[in-house]
């Protein structure tokens, strides 16, 4: 496992602390840093050297796993050795085979292209299993019709969109990897202060590794047909409407606006895409939580630890959209 390339910089602790009720995957990104700040910046975090230490025994204690969750989080934390990610993920999906976390994560990163491919993605189409094994969710399908998209199938790409479209809920499964970190961090027998757990929980699992979106299928190409169109436009309400993340819905938005069939049409997703996002900038800001882990009051630091514990359960049970209309209490528009 690679020990020096994932350390959250001190940019993605302060997204840490700015945008926790609304969860939005802008936290920590892959870092080649090994300080939670960067030169010139702000004075370095208080927890530098037990965020180090606590970050290189959790690497070292995953070396060695046995349990589906501690697989998840190796192969999370493996996101730059892609070919260690999917044997962790992939043994996770073998102990755990109902957990459809496991099944996106393992999936996600065995699209990405890779030469030679690998033994455990070349056994099973992975792509295939999460969407059967998850059929009431549009987001294997929309990497279906991006891959039908790609080998020229034009058939395949639209019907696959209109299975997604059709969908009763759109998730990537953001927040349920988020609690496991969290979970995983609680648990684990090393001695670090509940700050440092924190920051290691949150700017870990907010990080996505691999995969990405599939929305280019409905918002690349140029030439497009009426009924590709067609099935774009329903796919993006869809996404706009159900999806579980901040960032599928804005993505539901963008397609629409793509898709629109006329000027008036147009006019209504931009209008529409803009009160999305004022709703959105309402979830960053409704707890400005800035400093609260840095603080030297431990009163201070454990509400916060409490409130950021309660976000991570409710939007792994109701997603992020929800949990943040809750936070806020304000419907997500539609």
């Amino acid at each position: 496992m690679k020990t020096s390339m994932h350390r959250m910089s001190h940019c993605a602790l302060r997204g840490v602390l700015a945008v926790l009720w609304t969860g939005i995957a802008v936290l920590a990104q892959a870092q080649t840093s090994n300080r939670l700040s960067d030169p010139g910046e702000a004075k370095p975090s208080r927890w530098q050297a037990e965020y180090d230490r606590f970050d290189d025994q959790v690497r070292l204690r995953l070396l060695s796993v046995s349990d589906a969750r501690s697989h998840y989080v190796a192969g999370r934390l493996d996101r730059l050795d892609i070919e260690s990610a999917v044997r962790h993920f992939a043994a996770a999906r073998v102990m755990a085979p109902q957990e459809k976390l496991y099944l996106a994560a393992l999936a996600a990163a065995c699209v990405q292209p890779v030469q030679p491919t690998l033994p455990d993605c070349d056994a099973v189409d992975r792509l295939a299993d999460w969407a059967r094994r998850d059929d009431d969710n549009g987001m294997p399908m929309l990497w279906l019709a991006d891959h039908a998209r790609k080998r020229g199938d034009k058939e395949a790409t639209i019907a696959y969109i209109e299975q997604a479209a059709a969908a009763p809920r759109f998730d990537e499964y953001g927040s349920r990897g988020m609690l496991e970190f969290w979970d995983y961090v609680q648990r684990v027998q090393i001695d670090a202060d509940p700050a440092v757990k924190t920051l290691f929980a949150l700017g870990n699992g907010a990080t996505q590794p691999f995969g990405g979106y599939a929305e280019r299928t409905c918002i690349e190409p140029v030439e497009r047909s009426d009924s590709l169109r067609s099935a774009c436009s329903r796919l993006g309400a869809t996404m706009a409407g159900r999806g579980s993340s901040l960032r599928t819905r804005s993505l539901g938005f963008a397609i629409l606006e793509r898709n629109a069939a006329d000027a008036a049409s147009l006019r209504d997703a931009h209008t529409r895409h803009a009160t999305f996002n004022v709703f959105r900038t309402r979830c960053a800001e409704a707890l400005d939580a800035r400093g609260a882990l840095e603080s030297a009051d431990a009163a201070v630091r454990a509400r916060f630890i409490r409130e950021a514990e309660l976000w991570v359960r409710n939007q792994a049970a109701v997603g992020e959209a929800a949990a943040c209309a809750r936070g806020i209490g304000a419907p997500a528009p539609p």
